[in-house]
């Protein structure tokens, strides 16, 4: 399969997973949520996390993100994101992020407002046989509310909820309970 043709694939899987998870609103994610789906030889990802959990991105010091701070510091973002969002497994490690995408979770009808949340999208390489995974992040925001994320998980018709907390950071992905 050509680059281009891969690309489009994960866009589709992005796509089709984002609207298994979303609410009936305008939002791509609602703030402190998130999805992990299993599909085409990865587990594929959308999460609505805090910009309060990053740092060295808020030029203008209000602690939201606008268009002009994504657009000047996406590489630090997107550092927060690969360092803070981790799938290992006990064998082989952390699996590395590819093909992470970026965007400013806006309020309904406020696309030029800056945002509290950004929306992080990508894949985890992962095989179908590898079983021992873990998901583990430290991305939690300054406030209350902020604290902790409800991530839905999906491999084929097996679902589980998750909450992730800074008490309670990583979760074993489909253990036998």
């Amino acid at each position: 399969m050509t680059q281009l043709g891969r690309a489009c694939g994960w866009a589709a899987v992005l796509l089709a997973c984002t609207a298994l998870s979303l609410p009936a609103s305008a939002h791509l994610m609602v703030a402190q949520h998130g999805t992990l789906k299993f599909g085409e030889g990865g587990f594929y990802f959308v999460l609505a996390l805090p910009v309060s959990a990053i740092a060295g991105f808020d030029d203008d010091g209000d602690g939201l993100l606008s268009a002009k701070e994504l657009g000047a510091n996406r590489g630090t973002i997107e550092a927060a994101v690969h360092a803070g969002f981790v799938l290992a497994s006990d064998t082989e490690g952390p699996r590395l992020i590819e093909g992470l995408m970026l965007n400013m979770a806006h309020d309904p009808g406020h696309a030029q407002r800056p945002a509290s949340h950004v929306v992080a999208m990508g894949r985890f390489s992962v095989q179908a046989e590898d079983r021992a995974l873990t998901l583990n992040t430290s991305l939690f925001g300054k406030k209350p509310s902020e604290q902790s994320f409800k991530i839905t998980i999906t491999r084929g018709e097996t679902r589980e909820v998750t909450v992730l907390s800074k008490a309670q950071s990583a979760h074993p992905l489909f253990a036998e309970r």
